[in-house]
């Protein structure tokens, strides 16, 4: 039984770093575009 636990703690941890990185993937992206937008609405705006 508490083999069955261990076992499913590290499966359980595993699973969180792929979701971790996964978060980051789509966090940095999200930066880079929230920039981008803001530079062209700047450049729009200063017309």
């Amino acid at each position: 039984m508490q083999r069955e636990i261990e076992a499913l703690q590290q499966e359980t941890k595993a699973a969180i770093e792929g979701l971790k990185s996964d978060l980051l993937k789509w966090l940095f992206g999200a930066l880079i575009a929230q920039g981008g937008l803001i530079v062209a609405l700047m450049k729009l705006l200063t017309l």
